[in-house]
């Protein structure tokens, strides 16, 4: 096929990792983060649209304050920071007000009977808390670095999908390699199944499931190795592949992807 997003999957999955998206994923969120210094933190409507949203989701603020303390630009997400403190600044001001009237004894003597003033005040309550709820958290379905993340990630998918029905060079490869985390896996079954042919659509899920059946035989035996090894009696003995199995294994059944999933 040979364009840009076909040499991107192929790249990746030369470096022989447990998943190649995730290796993409990982690329596509460093991508993400140095363009947010270098272009969103100065642009007035990119910064705008932050806001509108507040902000990010907790996983990518903290990545992005990793980034911020690695280059370093603090100064970059200060700016927008200081956008949404005074956003959210304003939010609590107003809820100040509104929650002043929970205790407002004029409100409290407008019902006589007890029970009703009982009601009405525990509506206020929930109606409060409702209120603060929808006023301040982060709409985290809405952080941007997610959604550039999400778009990128089902390019990926439907380029390895077609990639894995047309090029019988990469399905040959990839029979060979490591196969995909779960959670990718997963996804790649779902997308494949509403966009593949039907008379693709079983050796896709071929293709998928052989390398992922060798992968876990092979993790089973390296986590073998690596218990077996911690027994003083082979404690003596030179550590194998099985030495960072534990963190392979880890990325093979949740990603290191922050998706949660694609469909």
């Amino acid at each position: 096929m040979g364009n840009l997003l076909t040499i991107s999957i192929e790249n990746a999955l030369e470096k022989r990792t447990e998943c190649p998206l995730c290796y993409l994923n990982e690329k596509d969120e460093n991508r993400f983060l140095e363009t947010f210094y270098s272009e969103w933190v100065m642009d007035p409507i990119l910064r705008e649209n932050i806001i509108e949203v507040r902000g990010f989701c907790r996983y990518h603020w903290h990545q992005l304050l990793r980034f911020a303390e690695a280059h370093p630009e603090k100064l970059g997400l200060a700016l927008v920071q200081e956008n949404l403190v005074r956003e959210h600044l304003m939010r609590l001001e107003l809820l100040r007000g509104n929650a002043r009237r929970l205790t407002d004894a004029e409100e409290q003597r407008k019902h006589r009977c007890a029970f009703r003033r009982m009601l009405k005040r525990r509506e206020s309550m929930v109606g409060f808390a409702e209120r603060v709820f929808s006023d301040l958290r982060i709409i985290e379905e809405q952080c941007p670095a997610c959604r550039s993340l999400s778009e990128s990630t089902r390019t990926h998918i439907v380029v390895l999908i077609q990639m894995l029905v047309e090029d019988q060079g990469f399905r040959d490869a990839f029979r060979g390699s490591n196969g995909l985390c779960l959670p990718h896996l997963i996804d790649v079954v779902q997308i494949a199944s509403r966009k593949a042919r039907e008379k693709d659509f079983a050796s896709i899920i071929d293709a998928l499931l052989l390398p992922e059946t060798e992968a876990f035989r092979r993790l089973r035996f390296e986590l073998s190795e690596f218990i077996r090894k911690h027994d003083y009696r082979f404690a003596s003995e030179r550590w194998g592949s099985e030495k960072d199995v534990v963190d392979r294994v880890t990325l093979k059944l949740a990603s290191s992807s922050s998706l949660v999933s694609l469909v």
